[in-house]
Formats: structure tokens, C-alpha cells, sequence
């Protein structure tokens, strides 16, 4: 897994591997800029990730909700949530900071 903005590549178990632009860095301080564990789950066809990896499961939080405004879970069934295909895609070619568009 690897930035193509800042070059910084991880390998499959999170550790950091490679920081180009931090070649001077001490193995102590790249031991700890590798990435965390979060929580993934796969529901109605989709993969579900949430950066909080010590959250209750997702169909913890979603089925409550889901029952209370459905009476009950197998109306999803119709939907058929797993057979939704995107339908398209718009990529914006800005010349920024990734948060600035993200948060405006």
C-alpha cells in the first residue's frame, strides 16, 4: 500500500517500508508511523471499514436503527442491496490541499 502524493509505502502487515523523503528517519520513530488496525466487516455485498477498531460491530449499530424504521430486517431482502452497481463517477482534478475540497 503505498501514498502516490508523499511516496511513504506500507507492507501488507502496516508496517512502514519506505518514507522517500524522510530518508534520515530512526528505525524507532518509523516503527510507530506505521498504519492502525481498524474494523472491517462485509454486509448486504459491501465491504464496511471503520477507523475506530474498538467499535461495536456494524450490525450492532446498523439493525437497531434499520428495525426501527423498516418493523424488520428482511425488508432489506427486496432492495437487494448486494446487486447495486455505481452508476458513475466524477473525478474533480484540483490543484490543492486534498482537505480543501473535501471540507468545502
Amino acid at each position: 500500500f503505498a501514498c502516490r502524493y508523499h511516496g511513504w509505502a506500507y507492507g501488507l502487515d502496516g508496517r512502514l517500508l519506505a518514507a522517500p523523503n524522510l530518508r534520515e528517519m530512526p528505525a524507532s520513530v518509523k516503527e510507530r508511523h506505521g498504519l492502525r488496525p481498524v474494523g472491517l466487516t462485509q454486509w448486504a455485498g459491501y465491504v464496511w471499514v471503520c477507523l475506530d477498531n474498538q467499535a461495536d460491530s456494524l450490525a450492532a449499530q446498523v439493525e437497531p436503527q434499520l428495525r426501527h424504521r423498516l418493523g424488520h430486517l428482511e425488508v432489506l431482502e427486496r432492495y437487494r442491496l448486494e446487486d447495486l452497481a455505481l452508476a458513475k463517477t466524477i473525478v474533480y482534478d484540483v490543484h490543492a490541499d486534498w482537505k480543501a475540497p473535501a471540507e468545502h
